[in-house]
């Protein structure tokens, strides 16, 4: 489904205040504060707070603001900052979230995880599965004996003894690190019938992706953008073992695909209303979930400068040669315009990709 700011999570009501962040004076209040102090300073109250919220840019990118390059975030970006904040809010579970828009992880466990028995202390490589196991039960409920088995000891018989001990080892573990809920409840209640399932509590941030974004991120809202890129840490399970997600090739490729749309769709916007943050955002998310989609290495060039992030310029030109070389590839043409182009307005280009003598020279 799709989200908007009027809808509210199921699992917990919608906050009346949220897009709000000032309970102590109201959005009038703050404006006219804002405006008197623009005014005294020389400058465009209707341009908005000079300081980029921070959350506009994943954490996992390189640190640059719109003010860095002494651009405003006007008042429209902001509030759509806000909203997106509203949204994410809106949309947060009740229980443990497996999150997988980055390195495999869980957030929100209340039990305890595996342990080491020859050293004693938790076992990264054995919560890693439990967490790829929690990321398939989430994805796939009411999965069969034969379809969990396949997923994590292919080539097993799902019948045999062996099979049937390896399911009830790791999903014991799992059980233990998922822990209940308030009620006490278990989050991985133990297998019945119809197959295993997770409390509905669990979800994964993927679906929290889909819920913001909808069936098209043509069709979503800026704030609905916003929201779900700023949950993209990485990659799609970015540094698991292969065994543990061999199962999820396929979704992999979708992910990616869905990803780098929204990034699209966003970029394009914030290029049209002069949104710069979001620009960065959605450009940065882009490159990091498919490094070798050169339209985004572009889009995040144009994104930096149009925020006058020199260095995050130049960086991103030398980024770029260090990648085409190791693919052995050429820029396209349009890469060699785009560099062309920015050189000649004055941003340092370091060696590498050669502009050319750029646009209309002789």
């Amino acid at each position: 489904m799709t989200i908007t700011a009027e809808a509210q999570s199921p699992t917990r009501p919608a906050l009346a205040g949220a897009a709000w962040p000032l309970p102590g004076i109201t959005r009038a209040q703050a404006q006219q504060m804002f405006d008197a102090l623009a005014a005294a300073l020389g400058q465009d109250g209707r341009e908005g707070p000079a300081d980029q919220p921070a959350h506009s840019v994943p954490a996992t990118a390189a640190p640059a603001s719109a003010a860095a390059g002494g651009v405003s975030v006007s008042s429209g970006e902001a509030a759509v900052d806000l909203e997106a904040s509203a949204l994410a809010e809106r949309v947060r579970p009740a229980g443990p979230v497996v999150s997988i828009l980055g390195p495999l992880r869980v957030v929100g466990a209340t039990g305890d995880a595996p342990v080491a028995r020859s050293t004693g202390t938790v076992s990264a490589a054995q919560t890693q599965r439990c967490a790829a196991l929690a990321a398939f039960l989430a994805l796939h409920p009411g999965a069969s004996a034969e379809a969990y088995t396949a997923a994590f000891w292919p080539g097993a018989r799902a019948d045999g003894p062996a099979a049937a001990a390896s399911r009830n080892k790791l999903s014991g573990q799992l059980r233990r690190y998922l822990g209940q809920d308030a009620h006490g409840r278990p989050f991985f209640p133990v297998v019945r019938p119809d197959g295993y399932r997770l409390h509905p509590a669990v979800t994964t941030d993927w679906t929290l992706f889909g819920e913001l974004v909808g069936p098209s991120p043509v069709t979503a809202s800026d704030a609905a953008l916003v929201a779900a890129l700023r949950m993209v840490r990485g990659a799609p399970f970015e540094h698991a073992r292969p065994r543990n997600v061999a199962w999820a090739d396929d979704l992999h490729r979708e992910m990616v695909e869905a990803i780098t749309a929204a990034a699209r769709e966003l970029a394009g916007r914030a290029s049209r209303s002069g949104h710069v943050g979001h620009g960065q955002l959605a450009t940065r998310v882009g490159r990091m979930v498919d490094p070798g989609d050169e339209g985004l290495w572009r889009a995040s060039l144009e994104a930096e400068a149009a925020a006058g992030a020199r260095e995050e310029v130049a960086r991103l030109v030398e980024g770029l040669h260090a990648y085409l070389e190791a693919m052995e590839a050429s820029p396209e043409v349009e890469t060699v315009e785009v560099i062309a182009r920015l050189r000649e307005q004055g941003y340092r280009m370091p060696g590498g990709i050669d502009p050319g003598p750029g646009p209309g020279a002789p």
